[in-house]
């Protein structure tokens, strides 16, 4: 089962986003509490896309984001839609190169501590 996690800007209201969600989707209104912020909800989402191409046309000059979190990498992505179009864009893991200088920074804080 996807998680899901729905980023708005301050400028649209959660609460009149869930009706019209609820509207679009066809889905009971339980399923999308706690989708917007910083929770993730799971549940099986077979028209996503399709859903939020229909809410993103309510908002055509605002870009809604939503999050996939899976259990793999390869299943974590990010789908951008802006009046009834979608960007797909894949989560990518980066590291920070080695540097010496900072690990003895942080080895010295934790040891004074």
């Amino acid at each position: 089962m996807q998680q899901y996690l729905i980023m708005l800007d301050n400028k649209i209201d959660r609460y009149t986003i869930l009706g019209q969600l609820t509207s679009i989707s066809g889905l009971e209104r339980k399923f999308f509490r706690g989708i917007f912020g910083t929770a993730t909800i799971s549940f099986d989402w077979k028209t996503s896309m399709e859903d939020m191409k229909e809410l993103s046309k309510l908002y055509p000059d605002r870009v809604i984001t939503l999050q996939y979190l899976g259990d793999k990498i390869s299943k974590n992505y990010r789908e951008y839609y802006l009046n009834g179009m979608v960007q797909i864009v894949p989560a990518r893991i980066s590291f920070d190169e080695f540097d010496y200088d900072l690990m003895i920074e942080i080895n010295e804080r934790i040891n004074n501590h």
